[in-house]
């Protein structure tokens, strides 16, 4: 009978350890499916240095270098590093160029800190979070989220800040 439940207690164990791995490596998935939605397909020159091109906007220089990609769907990336402290990095993409609201709000819905507050062209951008409110005091531990609104486009990240 001992033995059994060993073996329960074990199997127990080991399924939990499964699920445990299952959900990381689905964060990982969603990370890497985030950035490749926000990625168009990159083309290359043919012999006779002709471009194909799927959804980039480039220009290509002697060497054939990308100058210019722009997204396909407008995307708010997970803030790096996260869990944070005292600071973190906040990145998203826009398709178009729109009037840009990004906010960071904590678990009560109330705004901690207006980080941009602008008309911000299309592509890839970054924001600093300092860990601080807008009046320059450091926010304690805790949950907190990060908001953009572009245009008609809106997306909520959760963000952890560590003591």
């Amino acid at each position: 009978m001992k033995l059994i439940f060993r073996f329960l207690r074990m199997l127990l164990f080991l399924t939990l350890l499964l699920l445990v791995y299952t959900m990381g490596r689905a964060q990982e998935v969603e990370a890497e499916n985030s950035i490749n939605d926000s990625l168009s397909v990159i083309q290359t020159a043919d012999s006779a240095n002709t471009e194909e091109s799927i959804g980039v906007n480039s220009q290509y220089s002697d060497e054939n270098m990308i100058e210019d990609v722009v997204p396909r769907t407008p995307v708010l990336n997970q803030n790096y590093p996260n869990p944070f402290n005292p600071s973190t990095d906040i990145t998203f993409s826009l398709i178009s160029q729109e009037q840009v609201s990004l906010s960071v709000f904590n678990l009560l819905g109330q705004n901690v800190r207006m980080l941009v507050e602008e008309v911000m062209g299309e592509g890839f951008h970054k924001v600093h979070w300092d860990g601080r409110d807008d009046l320059g005091r450091r926010v304690p531990g805790g949950i907190y989220f990060c908001r953009i609104k572009a245009g008609n486009w809106s997306a909520t990240r959760k963000m952890v800040a560590l003591e």
